[in-house]
């Protein structure tokens, strides 16, 4: 979710497709600090949860730090459309759903990038 003052941790990126009712992704990881994780649900658990909220195809789960809270930021893209559906990473409750902008998400990761660049 678009937020300011959000601080990633660890963000792993999941593309996936729909096959058969199942799910076929590739994980990538980037570790923005040495920070340890904490999750009782797996993102592949984190999407079912997205998707019993927003019906449609999901493109992306994010695993990230924000606000005190390890979650999910689970893109399910939907009727020509992208909505974004927090998940919390330990109790697997769905949180705030919005609108997922490909320019913001775009600006989001670049500078997610452009952070570890530096740091590392």
């Amino acid at each position: 979710m678009k937020n300011l003052n959000k601080r990633t941790l660890l963000v792993a990126v999941v593309a996936l497709a729909t096959i058969g009712g199942s799910f076929a992704g590739v994980v990538a990881i980037k570790q923005l600090s040495v920070a340890s994780p904490k999750a009782k649900i797996g993102p592949v658990r984190a999407i079912q949860v997205a998707l019993s909220k927003v019906h449609g195809v999901p493109f992306s789960a994010t695993f990230e730090f924000d606000g005190g809270k390890w979650g999910y930021d689970v893109i399910v893209i939907h009727n020509h459309k992208a909505s974004e559906v927090e998940v919390n990473a330990m109790t697997g409750k769905v949180g705030d759903v919005e609108a997922a902008i490909p320019a913001d998400e775009a600006s989001e990761l670049k500078s997610d990038l452009a952070d570890a660049i530096k740091k590392w």
